[in-house]
């Protein structure tokens, strides 16, 4: 990359073509990280590159702008955009204005993430962007040409990389019930598993999840409504729902609610708090405060670390939501009531006017079965629960 940031640096460094010399140069900047587009400027100012009149947007102008912009208007994807735009766009095209940008340069920056053998939906969400910075940018008559017109013959099938990956992308019920039980698992990590494996809730949900949006007293099953995403206060599609606490989960939280956060924390929760904060930080590294929100990143290196410790084979965050609704499905579950506490009602007239009676939706999430005696090839690390099958 002609824009990096050493693993021993603070700052990013540039590395350019000396236009006396031809050779390449390197040269530490006094940008940091998430200023990629300054860094890149300065590397075009170095090798000789003409300046754009100021009446002019260069690429790399206006997505400074744009991104601003997103960030401003509270899009939470920003910070991917600007990472799309730092690796794969700006370095082929930044130097050029807006109008002189035409569309064999945005097929031949697509075919090269292709011939890079990027996945194709890589390949599709950095076209996604390219079309949104020159729709906004015509929308702010900054420029008046757009050269996005590329069609799935230039872009490619939207398909999985690796094709058949999604059918192992679920885990066992005895796996489930693993990470649930394990006292090889620290108690927060189990709660976090069963909000994700049980409750069918995305990371960014359990992250942002405070004790007021939980409910255990709610009859027949108790209740987690779902409301934020993240420090954000909405979800990833901007809906609230209602989620039904599964027996097996419900046993999880009331123990952590009644002893194993206030341990944790080292005081009594309140409402506002999160259910799942940063605990204590026990390794090298990047630290996060106690008491912080967690990130996914967070989340996926304690994932993979217990699942490396029970002799697991690796898997996602997410792929525990997935088999929530597999192995509910599995069971009995109607999936069309089930969706209703794991996903947001869809866009149709007759979803908008379909509504679940919250017992109906209890009696779907309760099919789930979970054996309470563990397998005895798992060894007596696992704490024998008793589980209740029926709400």
């Amino acid at each position: 990359m002609s824009v990096y940031l050493p693993a021993d640096k603070n700052f990013l460094y540039i590395k350019y073509r000396d236009p006396a010399t031809g050779e390449w140069k390197k040269k530490a900047t006094q940008f940091r990280l998430g200023e990629e587009a300054k860094a890149f400027r300065l590397k075009a100012d170095l090798e000789g590159a003409p300046l754009p009149p100021p009446d002019k947007y260069t690429v790399h102008r206006w997505a400074d702008e744009w991104l601003n912009e997103r960030s401003k208007s509270g899009i939470s994807d920003w910070k991917n955009d600007q990472s799309r735009l730092n690796l794969h766009i700006l370095p082929d095209i930044g130097h050029m204005l807006l109008d002189e940008v035409r569309p064999a340069h945005i097929n031949a920056l697509i075919q090269k993430l292709r011939q890079a053998d990027k996945a194709p939906r890589t390949v599709r969400n950095v076209y996604s962007i390219l079309r949104a910075m020159w729709r906004d940018a015509r929308l702010r008559d900054v420029c008046q040409s757009d050269p996005c017109i590329l069609t799935h013959r230039q872009l490619g099938k939207v398909q999985d990389k690796h094709l058949g990956w999604r059918a192992g992308a679920v885990y066992t019920r005895d796996e489930l019930l693993m990470l649930l039980m394990s006292d090889r698992i620290p108690l927060n990590r189990r709660v976090m598993y069963g909000l994700l494996g049980l409750g069918g809730l995305r990371t960014g949900e359990v992250a942002g999840l405070r004790w007021r949006n939980v409910s255990l007293d709610q009859k027949p099953l108790g209740r987690i409504t779902v409301v934020a995403s993240y420090d954000r206060q909405r979800t990833k599609t901007g809906d609230e729902r209602w989620m039904p606490v599964h027996p097996a989960l419900s046993v999880l939280l009331y123990v952590w609610k009644m002893q194993g956060w206030a341990q944790q924390m080292g005081r009594s929760w309140t409402e506002n708090d999160l259910v799942m904060p940063t605990p204590n930080p026990t390794n090298r590294g990047p630290r996060k405060a106690l008491g912080s929100m967690l990130d996914r990143h967070w989340t996926w290196k304690r994932l993979q670390k217990d699942l490396v410790a029970l002799g697991f084979r690796n898997r996602r965050a997410h792929d525990l939501r997935r088999t929530v609704i597999s192995l509910s499905v599995e069971d009995g579950a109607d999936e069309n009531i089930l969706k209703r506490g794991t996903h947001a009602p869809g866009k149709g007239i007759m979803a908008m006017y379909t509504t679940i009676a919250w017992e109906r939706l209890c009696e779907e999430v309760a099919k789930l079965s979970l054996d309470a005696r563990p397998p005895k090839r798992f060894g007596p690390q696992v704490r024998r629960v008793k589980v209740p099958q029926k709400a």
